[in-house]
């Protein structure tokens, strides 16, 4: 089933904006959405310091009902790299009835990171190496994730996680296709439930992170210029036969392989000069070696003494009266904060470097009314948008245009990036306009049939 044949409820998702899911989970702004499910910030509630995210799915079906079994079985798979379900159910809104997944939420994803640039070779081990403890755990659990590719690894906090809201049992499928997989292992025709699979996606998401596009057979001799040892992890995880395919055995084996023993052979002996045939070339000790054992400790003794005694002088010739505060010389020209504040460091994503700049700015709050709240992130300018919809790749964005444009060609349906290539892509109509067109615009297309959750937003373009 493709994620665009699920049930369509068509709800008014802004509407959710305040709902308190069980378990204490309370909706915010909305992330992405369209007539099948729709993304939202979440707050932990009795926990301010949690970032979440909350999916809603249409519901009402046998298969979402077994949807929400498997996010629960999910929940309890606990590791440090797999960012596990926070809660999932069923509610209902009007006598629609909708499924929901909380999670908690990443500062970055690493399709985000590799839009900017390619990862370093220290970045590239460190992903490898957490993924690979991931989908080992996960595999001898009796799970596969199933999507495996950038968009499906995180970074929380100083940590690397792999997504779970789309993972299943081995050799199942699974009741809903609730986003299409990225990735597809050549055996896999409809999904990837095999450990084998997952091999295969580990090794195109690796591709794809040091190269900086996507992975295809035909690329792979681009491989061949990978630095060692991921030109070889490269080519066995994407091996055709699932049978000859690397095992994440071999995957750590290879991580864990000094680079000297690949690159250069033992020497031979005979190509050894002769006078190390001779015995040892240090027959005589030096003469500090030769001290004996006591007098040794008499001069550590009198030097720790005499180190005291500076340490003493030093302390006793201190300022007085003062506190040192260190400021790093990128902040010197910012007010330090009073005594009692604790101003909290912005987070870092697990990969970040000094050149990496700052995740792309998600789509802006949307409130009951259908008006953009206030949104930090929120780029201004004077150009004015209808946002009909909004996704995470631009193929489904663009195919959603089209099917706009089929139904209603008066509306100009067009894929507009606000962060440029990479970040979310809005399906808008009707172009560039003033605030007051747009707001008029947003009330015709509502009663056109469009989503209820249709919004304006101004740009610089």
């Amino acid at each position: 089933m493709s994620a665009e044949s699920l049930y369509s409820c068509q709800p008014n998702w802004p509407a959710f904006t305040g709902t308190i899911l069980p378990g204490g989970y309370e909706i915010r702004e909305i992330l992405e959405a369209d007539e099948h499910r729709a993304r939202f910030r979440a707050r932990v509630l009795g926990d301010w310091t949690a970032n979440a995210f909350a999916d809603l799915f249409c519901g009402g079906t046998p298969e979402a009902e077994e949807q929400v079994r498997l996010w629960m079985a999910a929940k309890e798979l606990q590791h440090p790299n797999l960012n596990s379900p926070l809660a999932g159910g069923e509610i209902e809104d009007d006598g629609t009835q909708l499924i929901y997944l909380v999670a908690p939420d990443s500062d970055e994803n690493l399709a985000q990171l590799i839009e900017q640039r390619p990862v370093t070779i220290e970045e590239a081990r460190e992903i490898l190496v957490n993924l690979r403890k991931a989908l080992d755990y996960l595999h001898s659990h009796g799970w596969v994730h199933g999507h495996l590719s950038p968009e499906q690894v995180l970074a929380v906090g100083d940590s690397i996680r792999l997504s779970t809201e789309y993972a299943g049992q081995i050799n199942a499928a699974r009741p809903l296709q609730l986003v299409a997989a990225k990735y597809l292992a050549p055996e896999a025709a409809t999904g990837n439930i095999t450990p084998a699979a997952d091999v295969w996606c580990l090794g195109a998401t690796l591709f794809e992170a040091l190269a900086q596009h996507v992975f295809s057979p035909e690329r792979l001799s681009e491989a061949a210029a990978f630095p060692q040892p991921f030109d070889r992890i490269v080519a066995g995880c994407v091996e055709v036969n699932p049978q000859t395919r690397w095992k994440l055995e071999q995957v750590a084996a290879a991580l864990n392989r000094p680079p000297a023993a690949v690159l250069r052979p033992e020497p031979a002996a005979a190509a050894m000069p002769a006078v190390e045939e001779q015995g040892p070339r240090l027959t005589h000790s030096p003469r500090r070696e030769q001290r004996p054992a006591a007098a040794s400790s008499k001069f550590w003794i009198y030097a720790a003494a005499a180190g005291l005694v500076v340490l003493l002088l030093l302390w006793a010739a201190r300022p007085r009266g003062h506190r040192y505060v260190p400021v790093q010389a990128k902040t010197v020209s910012q007010p330090l904060p009073a005594p009692n504040d604790t101003p909290a460091a912005p987070p870092k994503t697990a990969w970040e470097t000094k050149t990496l700049a700052p995740p792309a700015a998600s789509r802006s709050a949307v409130t009951k009314t259908g008006k953009p709240a206030a949104d930090p992130h929120t780029i201004n300018g004077s150009v004015w948008r209808v946002v009909v919809f909004t996704y995470n790749r631009e193929p489904e964005a663009e195919k959603k245009a089209q099917s706009v444009n089929q139904k209603h060609p008066n509306l100009d349906a067009q894929v507009f990036s606000p962060g440029g290539h990479g970040s979310a892509y809005l399906v808008t109509v009707g172009g560039k306009m003033t605030r007051e067109q747009a707001e008029q615009l947003r009330r015709r297309v509502i009663a056109m049939g469009l989503p209820h959750d249709t919004y304006i937003q101004n740009y610089k373009q």
